[in-house]
C-alpha cells in the first residue's frame, strides 16, 4: 500500500509541519507491505531534505492577491494530479482544512481522498463550515483529533470519520521531583483572544491575594502580549508574573513547575497539555469545547473548570497551590495515563486504519 500526505509547506514552523513530518520519519522502513510519503507543494525556507519528502516547487502562496491565489491554485490543481498518478498511490491525504478542501476539488485515477484535520471544527468561522459540508463528502475518509468532533459534526454528513490525536514525544521523559521549582506555575501559549489571555490576566489577579508567594511562568509570543504586560503593571502583578519569549527547551520549563494552566476558548487538540501530562503535571483548564475533557480525567490528574467560569478556576489553582499532597497524587496520575498519546499508540492508531482499508 502507498500512501502520500499532501501538505501546503512542509518547511513553514508550526504544527501542521511538525505532525507531518513527524509521521513520516515514524513510518519509515516500519513495514514492508507500506510506503509512506509526504508531497509538499511549497517550500518558503529550507527543505527538508527526506528520501521520503517530494517538492512540487510552487511558489509561496502567502502574500499573493486574489487573482494570484486563484492561479496559484489552478497550476497546483495540475501538478499534484499528474504527480499523485504518477506514483500509483492508493490513498492520499490532505493535511489540513485548507488541504483538504483544495484536495476535494482533484481527480485521481487511482488513489482514494482522506482528510486530516488539524484544528476544532469550531475554530472556523460559519461560511468556512459551510465550504467543508459542501465538500468534505468527496473525501472517501476522514480523520479528526478529537470524538467530540467526530460525534457532533462530522457523523451527521460524513459516512467514514475516525479519530486519531496528535502524540507527544515527551512520553518517555524521565521526571525528576527535585527539578521542581516551589511555588512555579506554568502557561505556555499564545497571548491572544483564542487562548483566553483576558482570562489568564483574571485568574492571576484573583490568585495572587490568596496565594502571595506563588510566581507564574509564562512562554509565548502573540498580539495581545504587550496589553498583557502593560495590563499587569496597572494592577501591581509584575513581579508576581514573568513574561518569557519562546524557548526551544521548553521540556525544561515543565520540569521545573509545579502544575499547568489552560484558559483557552477554543482548542483544537491541545498539544501542551499533552506535554504537561508527560512531565507529570497536574492541569486546571477550561473545559472548552474540544480538547482538554479528552487529555484531563477530572480531579484524577487534574481540574475541568466549567467554561469560563473565571471564579472557579482561581479557586482550584488556589486548591492545588495549598495541597502538596493532592499535587503530589494528580502528578502520579497523570504520569500513568500519558501512554494513551505515546508515539507507539498514536502510530498504532493509524496503521489501523491503513490496514483497515488494505482488507
Amino acid at each position: 500500500m502507498r500512501i502520500i500526505y499532501l501538505i501546503n509547506d512542509i518547511t513553514m514552523p508550526g504544527g501542521l509541519s511538525r505532525v507531518t513530518l513527524n509521521l513520516i520519519n515514524e513510518f519509515d522502513g516500519l513495514q514492508a507491505d507500506l510506503e509512506v510519503k509526504a508531497v509538499s507543494a511549497a517550500g518558503k525556507f529550507s527543505q527538508v531534505v527526506h528520501d521520503k519528502i517530494d517538492y512540487l516547487d510552487m511558489p509561496p502562496l502567502h502574500g499573493l492577491n486574489p487573482l494570484q491565489k486563484v492561479q496559484w491554485y489552478w497550476q497546483l490543481k495540475c501538478r499534484v494530479e499528474a504527480y499523485i498518478d504518477a506514483q500509483d498511490c492508493d490513498v492520499v491525504i490532505a493535511v489540513g482544512t485548507a488541504m483538504t478542501l483544495f484536495a476535494s476539488f482533484c481527480r485521481f485515477k487511482k488513489a482514494a481522498l482522506w482528510g486530516a484535520e488539524h484544528l476544532a471544527h469550531n475554530h472556523y468561522g460559519v461560511l468556512r463550515k459551510a465550504v467543508k459540508r459542501w465538500r468534505y463528502p468527496k473525501l472517501h475518509h476522514l480523520i479528526c483529533l478529537t470524538q467530540s468532533d467526530k460525534e457532533r459534526y462530522y457523523d451527521r454528513y460524513l459516512p467514514s470519520v475516525a479519530v486519531i490525536p496528535n502524540y507527544t514525544n515527551f512520553a518517555d521523559v524521565i521526571v525528576n521531583a527535585e527539578s521542581r521549582q516551589a511555588k512555579n506555575i506554568l502557561f505556555v501559549g499564545r497571548y491572544n483572544q483564542m487562548k483566553g489571555v483576558d482570562y489568564l490576566l483574571q485568574v492571576i489577579q484573583q490568585v495572587h491575594p490568596r496565594c502571595p508567594d506563588w510566581h507564574f511562568n509564562l512562554f509565548g509570543e502573540g498580539e495581545q502580549k504587550a496589553w498583557l504586560t502593560a495590563e499587569l503593571a496597572k494592577l501591581g502583578l509584575s513581579e508576581v508574573v514573568t513574561i518569557h519569549d519562546p524557548t526551544s527547551d521548553i521540556s525544561a520549563e515543565y520540569r521545573k513547575a509545579q502544575f499547568y494552566i489552560l484558559t483557552s476558548r477554543n482548542e483544537g487538540f491541545p498539544m501542551v497539555l499533552l506535554e504537561a501530562q508527560a512531565h507529570g503535571l497536574p492541569i486546571v483548564s477550561f473545559d472548552c469545547e474540544t480538547g482538554p475533557a479528552e487529555i484531563i480525567s477530572h480531579e484524577q490528574d487534574g481540574f475541568l473548570i466549567p467554561a469560563f467560569d473565571v471564579a472557579a478556576f482561581a479557586d482550584k489553582v488556589a486548591q492545588l497551590a495549598s495541597d502538596e499532597a493532592l499535587r503530589e497524587r494528580m502528578s502520579q496520575s497523570a504520569l500513568s495515563n500519558r501512554r494513551r498519546f505515546s508515539k507507539e499508540a498514536i502510530i498504532q492508531l493509524w496503521l489501523a486504519e491503513f490496514h483497515s482499508r488494505m482488507n
